[in-house]
C-alpha cells in the first residue's frame, strides 16, 4: 500500500443519508457557505456535575437531535469511554452527526482507536466524526500510568495507521492478504494489525490543537480542528498556522473550509453563571490550562499571557482560591458566555459572530439542552451569517 503523505487530502462527499450508497464516499460536516451550525455535548463532565448513565445520555441525545443541534458530541473527559456511549446514540438518533469531541489518542491503541470509529460509523450510518486530541502530560502519565511520547510525531503516526487499518492506501504502510497492516513509525509502530469491520466510506478525522506543530499537522493531513479558550485572535492565529501546514503539501485550506472539507470547531462557549459546582469546574478548568506547560503559547496568541501568568503564579504559590477569582476576572469574560440569568441573546449572539467571522464553522453551546429550542438556533444562526 502506497500514499504520499504530502498530497492533498481526497475531497469527502456531502454527508450521506443514513445507511445510502454514497455513504461509502465519505461525509462532512460543514457545507460549503452554510449557516453556523452547533453541538451539544450529550455526557457530563464528571467533576462538573456527576456522572452521565445510559437514561439521561439517550434522553439529553434525543432532546438535542430534536432541539435541532446539527452535531451530537461526547467526550472522553481524560478518562472516560466513548465509543460504548457513541452505540447508543447512534442507535437513538437518525439526523445529527456524531463526534467525539475529544478522546485522548495516547490513552487508546491506533487499532482500538480505528475499529472503535469503524462500528460507530456503521452503526450510525455514515455520520460519525473522529475528533482526536494529543491528551495532557500529566493526566497521560498519572490517570493511565502510560508513558508520554512526542505528541505531533505520535499523533501523526496515529493518523497513518487509522487510515492503513481503514483500508485507505498509506505510504509506508503493508497489508496482507486478510488486511492485517504493519507500519513502522517515529513513535508508534504496528505489526499484523486487524480490525474486525470496516467503514463503509472515509471517516473525517479531526484534531484538537493548540500548538503551531499540531495545527500545521491538522491543516496537512486532517479534516479539520478543533480549538477551545477561543479568542479572535487565536483563531486567526490557528487558522494561519494550519494554512501553512496545508500549503507545504499543496493543499487548498480556504478552499477546502469553503467547500466543507475542514472543519473549525471552537468549544470555548462553556457557562460560567450555572449552579455553582458547574462555574467552579468552568474556572478550574481554565486554571489548569494556564498551569500546564502544553498550554503556555496558547495565552500568548490569544492575546491573554499576562492574565494567563498571573492565574499561574497565584497557582504556583499555593493560592488556587486566588488563581480561581483572577481566572474569572481576567480570562473567562474574553473565553466565555455566562450561563443563566446572567446570559443574553445579545452576548450569546455576538459571542458566536466574532469567532464565525474570523473561521469557525461548529459551535459548543453550553450543556444546558433546555436552554436552547430549534427556533433559538435557528435565530442564531440567521444572525452571525454564513460569512465564515
Amino acid at each position: 500500500m502506497a500514499r504520499s503523505a504530502a498530497a492533498p487530502l481526497p475531497a469527502p462527499a456531502p454527508a450521506p443519508a443514513p445507511a445510502s450508497a454514497s455513504a461509502q464516499e465519505g461525509t462532512t460536516l460543514h457545507q460549503s457557505a452554510s449557516p453556523a451550525r452547533f453541538t451539544a455535548m450529550v455526557n457530563h463532565a464528571p467533576r462538573s456535575g456527576g456522572r452521565t448513565g445510559p437514561g439521561e445520555l439517550l434522553t439529553r441525545a434525543r432532546e438535542a437531535e430534536a432541539a435541532g443541534y446539527d452535531v451530537l458530541s461526547l467526550a472522553d473527559w481524560s478518562a472516560g469511554e466513548v465509543f460504548a456511549p457513541l452505540a447508543l446514540v447512534a442507535q437513538a438518533t437518525t439526523e445529527a452527526q456524531l463526534m467525539t469531541r475529544i478522546v485522548a489518542a495516547p490513552t487508546r491503541s491506533p487499532t482500538l482507536l480505528a475499529s472503535g470509529a469503524a462500528w460507530i460509523d456503521r452503526i450510525s450510518g455514515g455520520r460519525f466524526t473522529l475528533g482526536l486530541g494529543a491528551g495532557v502530560a500529566e493526566l497521560v502519565r498519572r490517570v493511565h500510568a502510560l508513558p508520554w511520547q512526542a505528541p505531533r510525531t505520535r499523533m501523526g503516526d496515529t493518523l497513518e495507521i487509522l487510515r492503513a487499518l481503514w483500508g485507505e492506501p498509506v505510504d509506508g504502510a503493508e497489508a496482507d492478504e486478510h488486511g492485517a497492516v504493519t507500519y513502522r513509525g517515529k513513535a508508534i509502530s504496528v505489526q499484523g494489525a486487524l480490525i474486525d469491520t470496516l467503514p463503509e466510506r472515509r471517516i473525517p478525522v479531526v484534531l484538537a490543537a493548540d500548538g503551531p506543530r499540531m495545527l500545521r499537522l491538522a491543516g496537512a493531513r486532517a479534516d479539520g480542528i478543533v480549538l477551545e479558550m477561543t479568542t479572535p485572535a487565536f483563531l486567526h492565529w490557528a487558522l494561519d498556522q494550519a494554512r501553512a501546514g496545508a500549503a507545504a503539501v499543496g493543499r487548498d485550506l480556504d478552499a477546502d473550509r469553503q467547500a466543507g472539507r475542514f472543519e473549525v470547531c471552537v468549544q470555548s462557549l462553556w457557562p460560567s453563571g450555572d449552579d455553582e459546582r458547574h462555574r467552579s469546574w468552568v474556572t478550574s478548568y481554565h486554571v489548569d490550562h494556564c498551569v500546564w506547560p502544553e498550554f503556555a503559547g496558547h495565552w500568548t496568541a490569544a492575546g491573554l499571557a499576562d492574565a494567563a501568568a498571573a492565574v499561574r503564579e497565584a497557582h504556583a504559590g499555593g493560592d488556587r482560591r486566588e488563581a480561581a477569582r483572577l481566572a474569572e476576572k481576567h480570562l473567562l469574560p474574553d473565553l466565555v458566555v455566562a450561563g443563566g440569568e446572567e446570559s443574553s441573546a445579545a452576548d450569546l449572539t455576538s459571542w458566536v459572530a466574532a469567532r464565525r467571522h474570523a473561521g469557525a464553522s461548529l459551535f459548543a453551546v453550553p450543556d444546558r439542552l433546555d436552554r436552547f429550542a430549534r427556533t433559538d438556533l435557528d435565530r442564531l444562526r440567521a444572525a452571525v451569517g454564513t460569512d465564515a
